[in-house]
């Protein structure tokens, strides 16, 4: 008996599969593009100019977080895939695994860096006074949070894989 996954892409035609996974993923781009422009909004006007350009300033260092969990999600679920469609359930198995435990240790890695060099890197991007103090503690607790959000971030990776798009 074929599982909901099996069917989804063994017998749904090409552009409607397409359809079906390319859709979520744009309301996805976008509601997050709103949030970020909704939250800049909120921070510039009812937090202020400072912390406005403080966010802006660690956002760099938070798109490099998000790259790193999407390259193991992305890059995994490739053999994740060719395992699960060759029969090779284990395999699979021992390549999300493996790809989840580097995600954790990517995140616990570069959490540790950012939380001990955000002043350094605030500094050599030419922040000083109270812009660098604000952009190093969003960076600081951002990378808190590091080794849950990288997870975050190759999630609907392995979603889409299994079905669940």
């Amino acid at each position: 008996m074929a599982t909901d996954s099996e069917k989804l892409f063994t017998q749904t035609r090409p552009v409607r599969l397409f359809f079906t996974a390319a859709i979520p993923g744009a309301v996805g781009m976008l509601v997050s593009s709103l949030y970020s422009v909704l939250d800049g909004i909120f921070v510039g006007q009812f937090v202020g100019e400072t912390a406005f350009a403080a966010i802006n300033l660690a956002m760099p260092f938070v798109i490099v977080n998000f790259a790193f969990g999407d390259l193991i999600g992305v890059g995994s679920s490739v053999p994740i895939s060719i395992s699960h469609g060759r029969g090779e359930r284990e395999r699979a198995n021992n390549i999300f695994t493996c790809a989840c435990l580097l995600n954790v240790g990517t995140g616990l890695a570069s959490g540790l860096f950012f939380l001990l060099a955000a002043p350094a890197l605030m500094a050599a991007m030419g922040a000083t006074g109270e812009l660098a103090r604000q952009a190093t503690l969003y960076l600081r607790v951002y990378s808190a949070f590091l080794p849950i959000t990288s997870i975050g971030f190759a999630a609907d990776n392995y979603l889409r894989i299994c079905g669940r798009i």
